[in-house]
């Protein structure tokens, strides 16, 4: 065989074997290892200090543990403990000791977006491979933040495309994933909506009576197993007032990027004003991604969950009236759910240009959450910038990428 035959028998071995699907899965591989070992693989980063949101988790089942109550308003200075008594118990099934805890936690997390990565979205193409990459810049910051607090985001994706893969073949399960959200976090009861719509006709009485199940298994059979009917009731009482009875500068913190409070921020003494307008834009945009679902899942099986779901993941961030900058973590599908002039937009260039002000939007606001780039504005750190709404900004114009 000549030296040339060699050179093209090699090439196209190398070309066989690096299919734009095996790229993919080493990528979300590579991200996961990479995590892996700035996170439960570094046991410096955490022998001493945990990472302070899940240092409270750990505490509130101590103090559970103890007897006493962990959403008492005595206690609330000390522990702004939030998810429910259901979710109390399942923190008490991790390990005892806290570091060990936080490696399991840490661990799962990471799994648990390497998971999403592999079921949101097909990779039968390269442009689909450079779709995941962007999805990793564009989310990349909000998933170490995510990890640097020990917030839930992570698994809350992992289980939000979990639901949305089952939804059309296994209703009674995408229904229960769905319907353990809210326990975590009430804005997630929104999720129920676009499923609901994607789920068959015939099948959304299962789909609803597996969201039922969650309800009844999460709020009422834990809490009562694990505590005592009694005990469990108080817990469910004072976690109901922990909710309700919310500091109120809490909302009005600058790390707070929930459409409603940015827009009272750049409204001033007009918070009326502000909620209106909060109130038909993100009307109007729950219509469009109403719509979108039924039009997204004639290509599931092609494009994958990512593409009619991930819109709905930014909205319910939009929506939550205490929106944290980490929850940045969960547009790693987005790039999968942009809608690209040929899909139906009316007018080729008007649409071109509109997306092309869209994509040098998310550019800027993108570059406005790194340090360098702020400092040399003359800011110290790019939270500063946060009173300014540039993370809510930067998740609008992702949304509005999407319509």
């Amino acid at each position: 065989m000549t030296p040339a035959k060699l050179h093209a028998s090699f090439y196209s071995s190398i070309s066989s074997f690096f299919t734009p699907p095996r790229v993919a899965y080493l990528l979300i591989l590579t991200c996961g290892i990479l995590l892996f070992l700035r996170y439960p693989g570094n046991p410096a980063s955490y022998r001493n200090n945990l990472p302070g949101d899940f240092a409270v988790y750990v505490k509130a089942w101590e103090w559970c543990k103890a007897g006493q109550n962990p959403y008492m308003l005595e206690l609330r200075h000390l522990s702004p403990f939030k998810y429910s008594p259901g979710v109390l118990w399942l923190i008490g099934k991790l390990p005892e000791n806290p570091s060990h805890a936080w490696f399991f936690f840490s661990t799962l997390c990471i799994a648990s977006l390497m998971g999403a990565l592999v079921t949101g979205a097909s990779y039968r193409s390269w442009r689909r491979v450079g779709l995941l990459l962007v999805g990793f810049f564009l989310s990349w910051k909000g998933i170490l933040e995510t990890l640097d607090y020990g917030q839930l985001e992570l698994l809350i994706l992992g289980v939000a495309v979990g639901a949305a893969a089952l939804v059309r073949r296994y209703p009674v399960y995408a229904g229960f994933l769905a319907g353990t959200l809210p326990w975590f976090k009430l804005p997630w009861v929104v999720l129920g909506w676009p499923l609901l719509l994607a789920c068959r006709d015939k099948k959304r009485r299962m789909m609803i009576s597996g969201y039922l199940l969650a309800y009844f298994i999460w709020g009422a059979a834990i809490p009562s197993l694990a505590f005592g009917p009694e005990r469990a009731k108080i817990l469910f009482q004072t976690w109901i007032e922990v909710l309700r009875n919310q500091p109120h500068e809490l909302y009005f913190s600058d790390i707070n990027q929930s459409v409603w409070v940015t827009l009272e921020r750049w409204m001033g003494s007009r918070p009326e004003l502000a909620i209106g307008l909060g109130c038909v834009l993100m009307g109007w945009v729950l219509v469009r991604l109403s719509v979108r679902v039924k039009e997204c899942l004639k290509f599931q099986y092609a494009r994958g969950v990512f593409s009619w779901v991930a819109p709905w993941l930014i909205l319910i961030q939009l929506l939550n009236p205490l929106s944290w900058r980490w929850g940045s973590a969960l547009i790693v599908g987005v790039p999968f759910a942009f809608s690209w002039p040929s899909e139906g937009w009316g007018g080729r260039g008007i649409a071109t240009f509109y997306r092309l002000i869209l994509l040098v939007i998310v550019a800027i606001l993108w570059l406005l959450q790194l340090n360098p780039v702020v400092q040399s504005l003359g800011f110290h750190h790019w939270s500063e910038l946060h009173s300014y709404g540039v993370v809510t900004g930067y998740w609008v114009a992702l949304l509005l990428l999407c319509l």
